[in-house]
């Protein structure tokens, strides 16, 4: 199961969500559906993309992102799995932005 984000080209709006086949899911979000991503003024564009072997792996990920709604950790997570290195969760944590977007002391 693949959890992805997206960026609208336009708002710079972030969408974050899981699927199985992401052309299909792209294509979805860039029809004029009605729908949240449907409705915005410009294409979607994949920013990252992660496997998970499960979709209760991938569900996780997502509410947890979801969850964080903090921009300066999102944008991190994205430039840190987008270069294709991946890091135990741990390391993430250490080396990363808190997700609350508080300092560590």
């Amino acid at each position: 199961m693949f959890l992805y984000i997206l960026q609208n080209s336009l708002t710079k709006k972030y969408y974050i969500g899981i699927t199985s086949d992401l052309n299909r899911r792209l294509h979805e979000h860039n029809s004029k559906n009605g729908h949240y991503t449907g409705n915005m003024p410009s294409a979607w564009e994949i920013l990252s993309i992660r496997w998970f072997d499960s979709k209760i792996e991938a569900r996780r990920e997502e509410i947890r992102l979801k969850k964080s709604k903090n921009k300066t950790y999102l944008e991190w997570y994205i430039s840190a799995h987008s270069s294709g290195v991946e890091q135990s969760p741990l390391k993430r944590t250490v080396e990363g932005p808190n997700p609350s977007g508080r300092t560590h002391r």
